[in-house]
């Protein structure tokens, strides 16, 4: 029997939760990716201050890598996204992490 986001009482709190975190990386990638002195706390602390442009372009990927996956999860737990976005984003968090895209695994099927 399969059940919906619906017959799960705690499923969209913990999806708002997971998303809130998750934008919350993205605010903080944001904020690197613009020269926010935050060295210390990103990418192995090796850098104090600002990053070097090879790791503020990285936090920009980054932004779109964890806003994808909130996006995701907000889905997931039907939380009513439009369907052409998420899609996207389907593809952007395994493309990113180096693990298939849908069409990746159809066309090995």
């Amino acid at each position: 029997m399969s059940t919906t986001p619906a017959d799960r009482p705690l499923t969209r709190p913990a999806a708002i939760a997971a998303a809130a975190g998750l934008i919350g990386l993205s605010l903080f990638q944001l904020a690197l990716a613009l020269g926010a002195p935050l060295g210390h706390a990103a990418w192995g602390g090796t850098h104090a201050g600002p990053l070097p442009t090879e790791l503020r372009i990285a936090s920009g990927a980054a932004i779109l890598i964890w806003a994808s996956a909130a996006m995701i999860v907000l889905h997931r737990a039907g939380l009513g996204l439009v369907q052409t976005v998420v899609g996207s984003a389907l593809f952007v968090v395994p493309a990113s992490s180096g693990l298939p895209t849908p069409t990746q695994v159809d066309a090995t099927v």
